[in-house]
């Protein structure tokens, strides 16, 4: 009956000691929000501090008195209650440890996506306008220079679908005859296009007689023959990023043959 007596007696000593005990730990946890998920050590910490004082005093005022009741060494106690003072004050100190981390992995990620975003934009082209033309001219057989006739224009971009029709223009010919070269250079385009096509326009719809890749340069020659004159041309300019087109634009002209005795 002693036994059960002291057991009851125990049972109470937590529940009011410790509920009060923890009730005031709690309260100054709560004044720190960091703190707040931790505060289950703070309870492990009033249950062994009312472990030592019923060990070391409560159990010798008691019902039950057995003959092995003795109380905890020196050593012993000295360690449980600093283990609880640990415990009290590492809701602290885990709390702000926690939210530093947090908070320089929140700063490295937000550089991260920044520099993402950055990245992004730097994909993005310039604006159209901002950007040199390619020119074209005419060498006649004696080495001398003209700028010849022709249209350039934005077909897309930076926001270029997989597939874009184009119309090509009614432009104004510009005169050659043969021997002449015409030149086609773009070595002042920056950024440069990814690829260069010198197109044959069979008519002006989006059929073409022939495409010729000119990418491996910035500049071309077209030598002048006598089946070249009353055709139209187009060269077609495109800025890529990866598998991605970015950016289309197309130069158009035209030749046309000199009139007897001009």
């Amino acid at each position: 009956m002693r036994a059960v007596l002291e057991l009851s007696r125990i049972v109470f000593i937590l529940a009011i000691f410790g509920g009060i005990g923890f009730s005031i730990l709690n309260a100054v946890y709560e004044m720190d929000e960091k703190s707040a998920p931790y505060t289950w050590l703070g309870a492990i910490a009033i249950l062994t501090l009312l472990f030592v004082l019923y060990r070391n005093k409560l159990q010798f005022s008691g019902w039950y008195k057995g003959n092995n009741t003795k109380k905890l060494s020196k050593q012993t106690s000295f360690i449980l209650i600093f283990s609880s003072l640990v415990l009290i004050i590492s809701p602290f100190v885990l709390g702000t440890i926690f939210v530093v981390e947090k908070s320089s992995a929140e700063s490295l990620h937000d550089i991260t996506k920044k520099s993402q975003e950055k990245d992004n934009e730097s994909k993005e082209l310039p604006v159209f306008s901002n950007i040199d033309m390619p020119s074209i001219e005419k060498i006649q057989s004696d080495s001398s220079k003209f700028t010849f006739d022709h249209s350039y224009e934005e077909i897309c971009w930076n926001n270029c679908g997989n597939q874009i029709e184009y119309t090509y223009p009614d432009i104004h010919s510009g005169t050659v005859e043969e021997g002449d070269k015409v030149l086609v250079d773009w070595q002042q385009v920056s950024p440069k296009p990814s690829e260069v096509y010198l197109i044959e326009v069979e008519d002006r719809t989006v059929k073409t007689l022939t495409r010729e890749s000119k990418s491996e340069s910035d500049l071309f020659y077209m030598n002048i023959t006598q089946d070249m004159i009353g055709k139209q041309y187009a060269v077609e300019f495109i800025w890529s990023d990866g598998d991605e087109v970015k950016g289309r634009s197309m130069m158009n002209f035209q030749f046309e043959g000199k009139e007897e005795g001009g």
